[in-house]
């Protein structure tokens, strides 16, 4: 099994092509070995998650896992996977259950410069930037982003929220990860919405 899940702490970490290359970040994983992979990490988060059903059912978490597993009926590469799986976060809400792509696949976004260019801040449902740094002069700190790549800022920022990691349904801390590390995931994850 080329995709492996592994516990690490008491964080889930999702170590995707740790025994590949970067230069495979595109390679397609059949079906069968996603949905190996997910019964992996499923397995080893109802036998070491004591907070697993702290929130929803173990009816609602069975039912999302089911559904993420009849999802996957294509082959995805690593990265999408990795954005797949990640919609279980919402149901577990244990801020202790940090999903995470490799380390292979972070440092190869890192050393091809996928990273978001601005940081910004979000305020009422606008997001407002604090920091440029792309070569584009005109944008300065304060200035509002309406879209990224085509498609709404704020739809963005809260599809990323959605798929971070929580504690119960308080938003404040995947807003926090969301808005400081949207540099990093969007090189990760958000690219491919």
């Amino acid at each position: 099994m080329v995709l492996k899940i592994k516990l690490v702490s008491f964080f889930m970490l999702l170590p995707f092509l740790s025994n590949s290359q970067a230069s495979d970040k595109e390679k397609q994983y059949p079906v069968e070995q996603l949905q190996e992979d997910l019964l992996f990490l499923r397995q080893k988060m109802e036998t070491n998650n004591v907070n697993l059903y702290l929130y929803s059912s173990k009816k609602t978490i069975d039912s999302v896992f089911d559904a993420i597993y009849s999802g996957i009926n294509k082959p995805m590469t690593a990265t999408e996977f990795y954005f797949y799986v990640t919609a279980i976060q919402p149901y577990i809400k244990d801020g202790h259950n940090n999903l995470l792509p490799s380390k292979v696949m972070q440092k190869y976004y890192k050393a091809n410069a996928f990273y978001f260019p601005i940081n910004f801040t979000e305020y009422e449902g606008k997001i407002y930037v604090t920091q440029n740094f792309s070569d584009n002069n005109a944008i300065e700190a304060g200035d509002k982003i309406k879209r990224i790549n085509g498609e709404l800022a704020i739809g963005k920022f809260n599809l990323l929220v959605v798929h971070q990691v929580r504690d119960g349904d308080n938003l404040l801390y995947p807003k926090y990860v969301s808005q400081n590390y949207f540099r990093s995931y969007h090189g990760f994850f958000i690219r491919l919405s």
